[in-house]
């Protein structure tokens, strides 16, 4: 029977090489965690900066991995994947609202800009009516002015002519100058046609007039209310009767009332 004797050297060797043993399968072990705890780090970095490709990737991960993975980190990858597509239909209805709004706010500014534009150019236009009114206005109230500047001017000179022709027919009868005097403050009769607050309304009476052959005049005087008013009178005659007469024909021409006035 043989006997195998193990020395000191012997055992310090074997318990050397269990320790060598030990120590390499806890190396092998720490770098192994490691390796799968910095590829789980680059996972989650690689999703957070993929965000909008998590479910595609998500779902093939899941696919590939299959059984590999633990169901607690399946779970985590299709939290994530949900997350990612909720973030994402959130962020496009977002942006979809917001496209509306600013197309409805251009719509808007447009419709506001066209009605301004519209506005201004009805603007101008009335403005443009005015002015021109204003100048029809006023024409028509210088050429009445002047029509009845101008009757005035003629009613002048025929009263100048008929008191002459007056005074050289007193003159061939005989008569002084005192009786000429008394013949020219002498009473007449005339057609009051109408009564006027305004010079060119009595201009424009006075061209109807002219229209049917009446030959028509303007006296003013001051009311007591200190107003100018303006008597558009027609013809002036010696005798009532004359006056009377051509208020008849005056009445079968105009509506408006009349009646015979005594003028100086």
């Amino acid at each position: 029977m043989s006997v195998f004797v193990i020395n000191e050297d012997q055992i310090k060797k074997i318990i050397l090489a269990f320790v060598v043993a030990v120590v390499i399968s806890f190396l092998l072990g720490y770098f192994t965690g490691a390796g799968n705890l910095f590829k789980s780090d680059r996972s989650d970095q690689f999703d957070k900066a993929q965000t909008k490709q998590t479910s595609e990737a998500g779902k093939v991960k899941i696919d590939q991995a299959g059984d590999t993975l633990k169901p607690e980190k399946k779970n985590v990858l299709i939290d994530r994947e949900k997350d990612a597509k909720e973030s994402a239909d959130k962020k496009a209805a977002e942006k979809k609202a917001a496209d509306k709004r600013a197309k409805d706010k251009k719509a808007k500014d447009k419709k506001i800009a066209e009605k301004k534009k519209a506005d201004r150019k009805a603007a101008e236009k009335k403005k443009a009516e005015k002015k021109a009114a204003e100048k029809r206005l006023a024409d028509k109230k210088k050429a009445a002015e002047k029509k009845i500047e101008e009757a005035k001017k003629q009613a002048a000179i025929k009263e100048a002519a008929r008191k002459k022709q007056a005074d050289k027919n007193l003159q061939a009868d005989g008569v002084d100058q005192t009786d000429v005097e008394a013949v020219s403050n002498a009473r007449f009769y005339s057609i009051q046609a109408g009564m006027f607050a305004s010079e060119s309304n009595a201009g424009s009476f006075i061209d109807k007039l002219s229209e049917k052959q009446f030959d028509a005049y303007v006296s003013s005087f001051v009311s007591s209310s200190g107003a100018t008013k303006y008597n558009v009178r027609v013809g002036k005659f010696e005798k009532r009767d004359q006056a009377r007469t051509l208020l008849k024909e005056f009445q079968k021409s105009f509506s408006s009332p009349a009646y015979v006035v005594i003028t100086h």
